[in-house]
């Protein structure tokens, strides 16, 4: 069963789309990098969603190397069209459009580890192109998805501000990932400055929903396909770390708010008003699969794509001033996404 044939996810949609505020995209057209991937599917299937329920026609060109992978994700739909686009080449298209998002990128531990040049250049020559592409053809805003691991190494239990910083090691392998995230949110604020482009920043928490990848280890997408699987789940630390999470679909909406009400050269946390450990976010996709929970130590491979970060919470105050506010608690969410999982397998 594809994803687009739940029933669960559908109502989800429906819900976040009639309320949300996405007036702006009446009638417009808005390229996604990334648009198969957790976060940026659910961008377009919210778009889509949106058409659906407020006749707004918007029009999505979603940019990668894979247009089966595209047209099997979003079952050939009139309003998705396909752009050939990797992150580690000059942009080859040239169509006018709006808006652009920018998801693409490693977003997998083993890969800021295994693929650490590649991780550095995806997220600082990805954005490059496009920020250059923008101001060239007038587009009216640019939103740049970032991370929350760009807040370094912190010793607070408080939840992080978007003017809090932490420390990063430069010379860390693992750092590949939050260093240039790093330079590349300076790099929007620049071409913001320099050339007057509309760049938004956005920093996620911790996502999770059905449009993971089965390849992605991150806990948050990990769990709930173990889980759906009927396996039971073995931490291999004490799960203590502290952290916003994020449903996709909720997540799509904060998105497309930044990127209609958002201002130009800000960056928004991207989370919602509730926090979780990783141990409780174990137990709340156990509960929910009726499996079962426990504990190991970790290996020496599991330690090096650690997040260092032992507290990633969010204060997520500047997002909720532009409007923004969640459908879907953690634990409605995370139910929802093993729910969804479990019919995808079958």
């Amino acid at each position: 069963m594809r994803i687009l044939e739940s029933s669960i996810y559908i109502e989800d949609l429906k819900k976040a789309a009639s309320a949300a505020d996405l007036g702006f995209l009446n009638g417009k057209k808005l390229l996604i990098t990334g648009g198969t991937g957790l976060i940026g599917s659910a961008v377009v299937d919210l778009i889509l969603m949106n058409n659906e329920v407020n006749s707004a026609g918007t029009v999505i060109y979603v940019a990668s190397r894979d247009e089966v992978k595209v047209t099997e994700r979003f079952g050939g739909s009139e309003y998705v069209k396909w752009l050939y686009y990797d992150a580690l080449e000059p942009i080859s298209f040239d169509v006018p459009v709006d808006y652009i998002i920018h998801c693409a990128g490693n977003a997998s531990p083993e890969l800021y580890v295994n693929k650490a040049v590649e991780t550095m250049l995806m997220n600082f020559e990805g954005i490059n192109n496009l920020l250059s592409y923008a101001k060239d053809r007038e587009v009216s805003g640019v939103l740049y998805l970032s991370s929350s691991e760009v807040y370094g190494v912190k010793e607070t239990s408080k939840p992080y501000k978007e003017t809090d910083y932490g420390f990063v090691d430069l010379l860390k392998v693992r750092s590949s990932y939050s260093n240039s995230k790093r330079a590349a949110e300076t790099l929007c604020c620049s071409y913001a400055e320099e050339y007057g482009v509309r760049t938004m920043i956005a920093r996620p928490g911790h996502i999770f929903g059905p449009g993971a990848s089965v390849k992605d280890r991150r806990v948050s997408s990990f769990f709930p396909y173990e889980v759906a699987r009927g396996k039971s789940l073995i931490l291999t630390s004490s799960g203590s770390q502290i952290r916003s999470n994020m449903y996709s679909i909720d997540c799509a909406v904060a998105l497309l708010t930044i990127l209609g009400k958002g201002n130009s050269g800000e960056a928004y946390n991207v989370c919602g008003k509730e926090t979780t450990s990783i141990r409780e976010m174990a137990a709340i996709v156990t509960k929910a699969a009726g499996t079962s929970l426990s504990y190991q130590e970790p290996t020496e491979e599991e330690r090096a794509q650690d997040n260092p970060m032992n507290n990633s919470s969010l204060v997520g105050e500047k997002l909720f001033a532009l409007g923004f506010e969640p459908c879907f608690t953690t634990e409605e969410g995370l139910a929802h996404t093993v729910q969804i999982l479990r019919e995808a397998i079958g």
